[in-house]
């Protein structure tokens, strides 16, 4: 199952953004993804992280940035495979 968005309204990082969403596989919270306003470094418009899990030196990165929702949302999906990877999971096909 692919990882799905779900909006966060209000909370952490910032209860004005509107763009901010919650990263999920199945009911599994994975990680976030918000857009920084104010962001002068177009690169980082968008912030993405996965939280709860870790890995090795060299295996994943948990945070980074992108130009788009669209390319956050990639390379957190890039690095959440390769931590199931490293852990020997799947991602689950629950709903």
């Amino acid at each position: 199952m692919p990882l799905v968005l779900r909006r966060v309204r209000g909370g952490e990082p910032d209860e004005r953004n509107e763009d901010n969403y919650e990263v999920l596989n199945g009911k599994l919270a994975v990680g976030r993804i918000y857009r920084v306003s104010g962001q002068t470094d177009e690169t980082r418009a968008w912030i993405w992280l996965i939280s709860g899990v870790n890995a090795g030196p060299g295996v994943m990165v948990s945070t980074g940035g992108g130009r788009t929702l669209e390319e956050a949302q990639e390379r957190l999906s890039v690095n959440w495979r390769k931590w199931l990877a490293w852990a020997s999971l799947k991602e689950t096909d629950e709903k």
